[in-house]
């Protein structure tokens, strides 16, 4: 099942669903389920069970586990078949025309665990891969706070004058873990979504001198999208993806090559450290799929430049759809004087 996170404008602002995608536009899965009680039982109160069974809220949806997903295929394939209409029987907007609504970051993640995986992508950019990067999946934290949505502007910090997008595909956990072994890790996984992971590389080379992860160099903007597809529907294994800037393509490649495949992903993320359900998980940019990696191609150094205001990137996963933002513009001042060079 594809789940997106919609909202449109209410009486006390803008209102978050939780909706399916489709021909219509957006199915209101709580809406729909409602519907689908109130047909099977009558009774006053098959709103309040919906809403429980099958909530609003993507973080909650998820955590509710099998029965949110069962009852919503149900009143889904409902709608689909013309049992359920546009509108229910108390009023309530079952289907959303996608004109009237605006499509947000399926969920604003509990923890952002964003590990790097991809050999090719390392050596590409010249870093030297530690040892242990090899026997460990490294991780570093990211910010939830900065997360953006689909067709939203990409916000350009004042701190640099080289920003750059990185394709990611990111896991969403659906049920509490601790200690899970590789065997067990998958279980945990609710589905998949795309992650781009947007960079400022002077900062970021900076802050990496000292061996920590990022911060400032990540921390700013990350957008997820256009849905979250359930691991019953995509599967586990590579996916075709295609990055376009500005209409034109840039790079097509494939989500395979991982050194450290997913179960161990998972499975290193919950030792001794507990998982809940919204928590997000990211593999690290596919080989090929950032800017930078793109202008060494071309024989460019990245230290010129990357990404420019305006520029529109387009990330298209297969089995997932296509994730869209521009770059917002820059500020008028471009640095934060610390006394030093951030470019070394």
């Amino acid at each position: 099942m594809k789940l997106a996170t919609f909202s449109y404008p209410g009486p006390q602002g803008r209102e978050s669903r939780v909706g399916v995608p489709d021909e219509q536009g957006l199915i209101d899965i709580t809406n729909a389920a409602a519907e689908l009680l109130r047909i099977r039982k009558g009774g006053t109160r098959a709103r309040d069970v919906a809403a429980a069974v099958v909530p609003p809220d993507m973080i909650e949806f998820i955590a509710t586990g099998s029965m949110a997903l069962d009852l919503a295929a149900e009143a889904v394939e409902a709608v689909r078949t013309g049992r359920i209409g546009p509108w229910s029987s108390d009023d309530a907007r079952v289907v959303w025309p996608a004109d009237q609504v605006r499509l947000e970051a399926p969920l604003r993640p509990r923890s952002m665990r964003e590990f790097g995986v991809y050999t090719e992508h390392l050596e590409h950019l010249g870093i030297k891969v530690p040892e242990a990067w090899y026997k460990l999946p490294l991780y570093f934290k990211g910010n939830p706070e900065s997360v953006i949505g689909p067709d939203q502007t990409i916000r350009w910090p004042a701190f640099t004058t080289t920003l750059d997008f990185e394709l990611e595909i990111g896991a969403v956990i659906g049920k509490p873990a601790l200690n899970l072994s590789p065997d067990e890790a998958m279980d945990a996984v609710f589905g998949y979504t795309i992650f781009n992971d947007v960079s400022a590389r002077d900062i970021q080379r900076a802050e990496q001198t000292y061996q920590v992860g990022p911060a400032k160099g990540k921390d700013f903007c990350n957008v997820l999208g256009p849905v979250i597809v359930t691991r019953d529907e995509l599967g586990d294994g590579d996916l075709a993806v295609i990055v376009r800037v500005n209409g034109r393509e840039w790079t097509r490649s494939t989500t395979g090559g991982m050194y450290h495949p997913w179960p161990r992903l998972v499975s290193h993320a919950s030792w001794e450290e507990s998982l809940v359900p919204g928590d997000l998980l990211t593999a690290g940019t596919v080989a090929g799929c950032c800017a930078a990696e793109y202008f060494l191609d071309q024989g460019r150094s990245p230290e010129d430049g990357l990404l420019a205001p305006g520029d529109v990137v387009e990330f298209e996963v297969e089995g997932i759809g296509l994730l869209r933002n521009a770059v917002g513009d820059r500020p008028d001042e471009l640095s934060l004087d610390y006394g030093v060079p951030l470019s070394t």
